[in-house]
């Protein structure tokens, strides 16, 4: 499932984008199921933080800031 998946890259800590782009694809899952909302908008947020002090990642914050946007 992608919530182990995430698991995975978290505990293994590799480049911090890749837990980002866990975190984004758990959250827009959750979000299209209409499951945990809470847990939807903190994965986002934690994904959209990596993604702003990783450089190069403009478009992908962009993505995460649409998403959360009401």
């Amino acid at each position: 499932t992608l919530e182990l998946a995430l698991a995975l890259v978290e505990e293994t800590k590799p480049w911090r984008v890749y837990t980002a782009d866990a975190q984004f694809a758990v959250a827009r899952a959750k979000d299209a199921a209409k499951m945990e909302p809470e847990s939807v908008k903190k994965l986002a947020e934690d994904a959209l933080a990596i993604y702003r002090s990783s450089a190069g990642q403009e478009a992908k914050s962009q993505s995460v800031e649409k998403f959360l946007a009401p």
